[in-house]
């Protein structure tokens, strides 16, 4: 990140009081752009961790792929029953513990720095904070491909227990007598099956995939049943194509869709109000390659990434002119 963006979200962003003033807001990439001059080689910049060269793409530990991880710890290639799925859900240090970075999300806003102040809701690093996808609540955390549940997933991406039975939640200790109940991160294979799942939640990761650059735009629906943040991530498989994301609501005002386009793609929304639906639309907007190229990729390749910050975070200190009210 540039020596200008550190000197421009200094005097931009106002760190001082908790959002609330509206029953539902939100920031985007594009929100953040038009007040802070961003650079492509900076933290959510095309090489960054949220970029298609990141851990959340293609080439990182969850995937489809005979090098992905996931694929050998909860995939159709498990090689064991790994000791850490018995020993971590009920371990009091575990990374959902109320040792883990969730519990202590209230010491960012305490940091000297105005970085890590931003790691909270509405900063303008909040993707990669702990409330985004690379927190202990998104796809690479415990409760994803990659976790600690003792879960096995389908080829749909839902997660079986011995039985066969479908399982959405995980339970982890919280501290050395109590425990929580937390929603699994599920990799479902197209956006077709993440719509079949009866009352989404806002814990998943969605493969998408367009087959040509004039291909319909592709939508995924989820409810939030509590107060909470919300946070979508696209990341593009390839960084030579370009995404358009969009995210609309009956809560939303009339006519209002919060929209992004570029890569990588995210918006966070809170809504104090449970039940709030939402639904999340990627379109293919361009692409150095053309079809035939992307064909030898399995097209034009994304993960749609959402993820709820829970109950245990309802507020944040970061307020300014990229917080918008939706």
């Amino acid at each position: 990140m540039t020596t200008l963006i550190c000197v421009l979200f200094l005097s931009v962003l106002a760190v001082s009081s908790t959002a609330g003033t509206s029953s539902c807001q939100y920031t985007s990439a594009t929100a953040v752009a038009k007040h802070v001059a961003a650079s492509e080689s900076g933290p959510l910049g095309t090489k960054g961790p949220v970029s298609a060269w990141g851990p959340l793409g293609a080439l990182g530990p969850v995937g489809r792929n005979s090098w992905n991880p996931s694929q050998y710890i909860t995939g159709p290639f498990k090689l064991t029953d790994w000791k850490a799925r018995h020993t971590v859900p009920n371990d009091p240090n575990n990374p959902l513990s109320n040792q883990g970075p969730l519990a202590a999300y209230s010491t960012l806003a305490k940091a000297s720095d105005k970085f890590t102040q931003n790691l909270q809701a509405f900063g303008i690093f909040t993707p990669l904070g702990p409330l985004g996808p690379l927190g202990p609540l998104g796809p690479l955390g415990p409760l994803g491909p990659i976790g600690a549940h003792g879960l096995s997933a389908d080829k749909d991406g839902n997660y079986l227990d011995k039985s066969k039975k479908i399982q959405r939640t995980a339970s982890f200790a919280w501290d050395a007598k109590t425990s929580k109940t937390w929603p699994l991160v599920e990799f479902y294979r197209s956006p077709d099956v993440t719509n079949k799942v009866s009352s989404q939640d806002t814990s998943f990761m969605s493969f998408g995939a367009f087959a040509s650059l004039s291909a319909q735009p592709q939508s995924v629906s989820f409810t939030s049943d509590i107060n909470q943040f919300v946070t979508i991530v696209l990341v593009p498989e390839n960084e030579l194509d370009v995404f358009h994301l969009e995210l609309a609501s009956p809560s939303f005002q009339s006519g209002k869709v919060q929209s992004v386009e570029s890569t990588p793609n995210w918006i966070q929304v809170h809504n104090v109000t449970p039940g709030t639906k939402y639904t999340a639309t990627v379109k293919l907007t361009s692409s150095i390659r053309n079809d035939v190229m992307a064909a030898f990729t399995s097209g034009y390749t994304y993960r749609l990434i959402v993820v709820g910050s829970s109950s245990l975070v309802t507020s944040t200190t970061i307020t300014g002119p990229h917080v918008l009210n939706c």
